[in-house]
């Protein structure tokens, strides 16, 4: 039983490393979009706040043409925070590079969003590190007291 506890316990590093490393991806197309993607005014076809028990969240949903006459039709989810900040605009600023990890980047909110990611990336590194050095005593924990396993032989 105590082996598979010490099993169950890894899997929150285990995800903490893969929301962390998701994240950080995040947060490098955020910079790339915004640094070398292409500056275009996108209307709002859609923009609704939900609320779904504890949480709020907003959807805003961006069409814009590139200059290549692309069509670009796109629903986001935001925090409440970033669709609070959007909530007043009919048409928003936007820069747009399709191959990054995050192909448009509101201009009005991306101070915000840019500050948000960095801290969610914060405070995922610093857990992953807090449950990988209290990993230390679970294993210290699960191989203590441990029955050695017995064997017996048997005469045929």
């Amino acid at each position: 039983m105590k082996r598979f506890l010490g099993f169950l316990y890894w899997l929150l590093p285990a995800y903490l490393l893969f929301q962390s490393v998701y994240q950080i991806g995040v947060l490098q197309g955020l910079e790339n979009t915004y640094a070398n993607g292409e500056s275009y005014i996108s209307d709002v076809v859609d923009f609704r706040l939900k609320n779904m028990q504890a949480q709020s969240n907003g959807v805003i949903e961006l069409r814009f043409e590139t200059q290549e006459g692309e069509i670009i039709q796109q629903r986001m989810t935001l925090p409440v925070q970033i669709a609070a900040i959007t909530r007043q605009y009919g048409k928003i600023p936007v820069r747009y590079l399709a191959d990054s990890r995050q192909p448009i980047v509101m201009i009005p909110t991306y101070d915000f969003h840019h500050n948000m990611v960095r801290i969610n990336v914060a405070i995922l590194i610093s857990s992953f590190l807090a449950t990988m050095g209290f990993g230390f005593f679970v294993v210290r924990w699960v191989r203590r007291n441990e029955p050695e396993p017995t064997f017996v032989m048997q005469e045929t």
